[in-house]
């Protein structure tokens, strides 16, 4: 076990508010979290700096810049929230993911036989000396060891894509799995991946199920459910130790 876990603060990042409160249950009885705020937890042994970013990838990418700035010295960033699957006989709702390849599926240059990464000529940047398109992969396995984290191995390690307009239509939905083959759908990821990144932080991003991509019927939707589930990954990553509330406000 990595022992920054005990000394360096790890980023807890959602990106609303609703989704820190799964993940805090009892923690967060009573505190006020407000967006792009930063708030301290001791959790066991951790010390966590929660932030909810606001949704999309702009107010992710703001937040956990600015979260950068100010705290110097991150262990690394967990990205918790909900997504919708692209498959839910494979992936139901409620049930949790690792992702391991995080796709932006609207980069690039639009033509007529659908979107071109690399048609622009122009990159994100460089990764690892590499030029970053429009997929960010990593072995979160090893990312959370970074953290002193451990993964659930039950947990299925996905491709995921992240999107500026969630996806309303089975047309859509089929649109992008044609493309990309991702397994589920977010909507802050890449831009999450993509900051780490670019500042060198370990990244481990956990989602649990809340709908199937493309449809907006009732019955295949499970937001409470998928909450619940975010919950309990919470539990199984950082341990159910009964802890103080969030101390002070950065």
């Amino acid at each position: 076990m990595d022992t920054r876990c005990t000394r360096q603060p790890i980023a807890l990042v959602t990106a609303t508010r609703r989704e820190m409160q799964a993940v805090l249950g009892a923690r967060g009885q009573g505190v006020s979290l407000k967006l792009s705020r930063s708030y301290e937890l001791a959790w066991g042994p951790r010390t966590l700096l929660l932030v909810i970013t606001g949704i999309g990838m702009v107010n992710a990418a703001m937040a956990l810049g600015r979260l950068a700035a100010r705290a110097p010295g991150l262990a690394g960033v967990l990205n918790l929230g909900i997504a919708g699957s692209f498959d839910p006989g494979r992936f139901p709702l409620g049930s949790v993911v690792a992702v391991q390849t995080e796709i932006w599926p609207e980069f690039g240059l639009i033509t007529e036989h659908g979107v071109d990464p690399k048609g622009l000529g122009l990159g994100q940047g460089k990764a690892q000396g590499e030029i970053v398109w429009d997929t960010l992969a990593w072995d979160p396995d090893r990312e959370a060891q970074g953290m002193g984290l451990e993964l659930c191995p039950q947990w299925p390690r996905v491709t995921s894509l992240s999107v500026s307009g969630v996806s309303g239509t089975a047309d859509r939905a089929a649109y992008l799995w044609s493309r990309t083959q991702a397994e589920v759908e977010n909507m802050e990821g890449f831009a999450l991946g993509w900051a780490c990144a670019v500042h060198g932080l370990p990244f481990v991003q956990i989602r649990s199920i809340s709908n199937r991509v493309g449809s907006r019927e009732a019955g295949e939707w499970a937001i409470d459910r998928a909450f619940s589930s975010l919950g309990d990954a919470a539990l199984r990553l950082l341990g159910p130790e009964k802890d103080p509330l969030p101390g002070k406000r950065q």
